[in-house]
Formats: C-alpha cells, sequence, structure tokens
C-alpha cells in the first residue's frame, strides 16, 4: 500500500552546510543540516525511520535509477516458490536446506477442492518420496513430519479446503554439493484419487 505524502523542502546553504527542513504526512517535521562538501559528487538519499528521524546516505548516481530509488541489484531477489497442482492438491516446495548431512526439504500442501484426508508417504512403490541428485542418485527420506505428526513410512492429515498444511521431507546422511538437486517427488495419497506425486525439478539447495 502506498502513502500519499506531502514533502516540502526548505533549503538554506551556508560554507557547504545545507538546513533542510522537511514535512512529510504522518511524521513528525524534522530540521536537520546536511554537508555537501564532503564526496560532493555522491548523491545524499534522505529516508525517514519509522519515529520519523532522517537517516542519510551517500550513494553514487549509478546506484539509483531515474526515480531516485535503488537499483534493483542492491534489492534482495524474490525468493521463488516451485509449485504443482494435482488432484486438486495444490504442492508449493518452499525450500530445501542441507545442514551437516541432513537434506530438509518443506512442501506446503493446500487441498483447492474439498476437505479431503491427505496421506504423505516415505517410501511406498506405489508413491515414492526422493530426491535425485545431478550425479543421478537417489535418496529416499529419512523420516516425514506432515502437520504435528511425525513418520518413517507415513502421515495422514485431514486437510481443509484453501488452508495450507506443511509438509518436511527429512533426508539423512546425505551430502548435496551442488547448488541444486535433479529432482525432489513426494508421494501422497488420497481416498478418491488413490496414489500419486507432485514432481520439481532444478531444485536450489539453501546451506
Amino acid at each position: 500500500m502506498q502513502r500519499k505524502c506531502n514533502l516540502v523542502l526548505n533549503l538554506a546553504s551556508q560554507d557547504g552546510e545545507v538546513r533542510i527542513n522537511l514535512s512529510l504526512e504522518g511524521y513528525p517535521a524534522q530540521d536537520f543540516n546536511l554537508n555537501v562538501n564532503t564526496e560532493p559528487s555522491k548523491v545524499r538519499v534522505v529516508r525517514l525511520s519509522e519515529s520519523g528521524q532522517p537517516d542519510v546516505q551517500l550513494k553514487d548516481s549509478s546506484e539509483l535509477n531515474q526515480s531516485g530509488q535503488p537499483s534493483p541489484h542492491e534489492l534482495s531477489p524474490p525468493t521463488e516458490i516451485l509449485s504443482d497442482l494435482k488432484k486438486g492438491i495444490l504442492f508449493e516446495l518452499e525450500s530445501c536446506a542441507q545442514e551437516d548431512d541432513t537434506l530438509t526439504c518443506d512442501v506446503l500442501l493446500t487441498d483447492q477442492r474439498d476437505n479431503r484426508e491427505l496421506t504423505v508417504y516415505v517410501n511406498n512403490r506405489h508413491a515414492k518420496s526422493r530426491v535425485i541428485d545431478v550425479n543421478a542418485t537417489q535418496t529416499v527420506p529419512h523420516h516425514v513430519y506432515f502437520g504435528d505428526r511425525e513418520s518413517r513410512g507415513y502421515v495422514t492429515q485431514p486437510l481443509v479446503q484453501d488452508i495450507p498444511l506443511k509438509a518436511s521431507l527429512v533426508f539423512d546422511k546425505i551430502q548435496v554439493q551442488e547448488d541444486t538437486v535433479s529432482l525432489v517427488e513426494i508421494g501422497v495419497y488420497t481416498q478418491d484419487d488413490q496414489f500419486f506425486s507432485a514432481q520439481f525439478k532444478d531444485v536450489p539447495i539453501t546451506r
């Protein structure tokens, strides 16, 4: 949401000091000095904190775009969530994180069709959960968390329509050296659609 603002700057310069009177709707008025003799080639960027205190930063002109905002390379890229919709179940892979010799993949599961029970499997011949790394090595989870339950076999939970519930596949004694894995697959079961799985390819690994 954008805030409508009224910004007034009153500038008076003396001996390299610029006096700024700044008034912004929703913030207390500020009156402060700015030295323009120091690094005159730099652009002064003034931001207001939540309390209304001015924060003056020096920027190279190349760091600003035409609107005076920081260039896109200064901003953190948005986190991409991989998704797969199968049989009315939305699978959203939040992350796969490597810590020591454990890889944990977190997946949000949302029933977009109805209120149904969903079973997540560790290793079933009809619905296998697994990762395959870039060297074509397959690993199945050691255990799975789904909601408030944990199992080395499978976990069943009731889903409420359009309300996500998190599942975590935990792979033990695995060392992913590369930045991605080729495949993350999660095997599930519902009474009406039987066994099926969601697949995510070229999944980034965080550390």
